[in-house]
């Protein structure tokens, strides 16, 4: 029996069948984007293409079928993962006249959309942190910077959210871009997840690469007030914290020994500097921070349909 998937560069596959419809969830496992001919023993049916980030399917219309088989070009984002679905069948008299030899689907630029870079956001950024967990209220970051790698302890050890404020106008040249063609706003890296509003509207949550969001119907001329909550890990706080006085005890494995008496008594806290509390040992004041924050560079990206 021929394969029930494969591709000409590896990628991981999984293959269920529910009712008439065959669905193949397929992902990328490198860290970087990459395009892919997949083939499907699947014959007599469309594929379509759905996307479980943002929540919407499309047919694909680049797929050639021979021999009990339909090949599809695919295009990943680093490590992204898609739902190829074959539920609807129809002519496909035009996919076999375009199919070769080797079973290769047409040009992927047929289904994916190319993305072009027109603008960066550049500038100085007003960025919010917690007091309570340690943070300054407020700070002026003159460029897009690394929490682990700035000056103040405050934000060197900062574990929680933080909210980048900045107010731009709609890059020039996204008014010249064809009519039909999609604004996005690029988060670049983001260590590790971001929500994003624009003049007070929801655009979503971004964790995982494409770091982008579409600005096409939130967008004004001028005067965008742009709003970009950053969460990073726990870490680097309780690394910040092993450089304060210790106020529980750890057995030699790492594990909590006993629990503290001014816990169980509801009492202060002997080292106020200290805002985390952890059952386990997990760091030293010396282990290697986590990259936190928005790295950026935050773009101005135009997609066509």
């Amino acid at each position: 029996m021929p394969p029930d998937f494969s591709s000409d560069i590896p990628l991981r596959w999984v293959h269920r069948r529910h009712g008439d419809s065959e669905i193949y969830f397929v992902a990328n496992p490198e860290p970087l984007a990459l395009e892919a001919t997949a083939v499907f023993r699947v014959d007599g049916k469309r594929p379509e293409i759905w996307d479980p980030l943002e929540g919407t399917s499309r047919p694909l219309t680049g797929h050639a079928a021979s021999d009990g088989h339909t090949s599809v070009r695919l295009r990943f984002e680093p490590r992204q993962a898609l739902f190829v679905v074959f539920r609807q069948t129809g002519s496909l008299e035009a996919a076999r006249t375009a199919s070769t030899a080797s079973g290769r689907a047409p040009d992927v630029s047929a289904d994916f959309p190319v993305f072009t870079a027109i603008a960066e956001l550049e500038g100085p950024w007003e960025v919010s942190f917690d007091p309570e967990r340690g943070g300054p209220e407020k700070v002026t970051f003159a460029a897009l910077d690394d929490w682990s790698r700035r000056p103040e302890e405050g934000i060197r050890f900062y574990s929680g959210t933080a909210t980048y404020t900045k107010t731009f106008d709609r890059p020039e040249t996204a008014l010249m871009a064809d009519r039909r063609a999609r604004l996005w706003l690029d988060l670049g890296t983001v260590k590790n997840i971001a929500g994003v509003r624009l003049d007070g509207r929801d655009l979503g949550v971004v964790w995982c690469d494409p770091w982008r969001v579409d600005i096409t119907d939130a967008v004004k001329p001028m005067g965008n007030r742009l709003e970009i909550r950053v969460a990073n890990l726990w870490p680097n706080r309780l690394i910040g914290d092993e450089r304060e006085t210790p106020d529980a005890e750890y057995a030699p494995g790492g594990n909590l020994a006993r629990w503290p008496d001014w816990l169980l008594e509801g009492g202060s806290r002997p080292s106020p500097g200290r805002l985390a509390f952890s059952t386990w040992k997990h760091f030293t004041a010396d282990s290697a921070l986590l990259p936190s924050g928005l790295l950026g560079p935050v773009r101005f990206l135009v997609s066509g349909d």
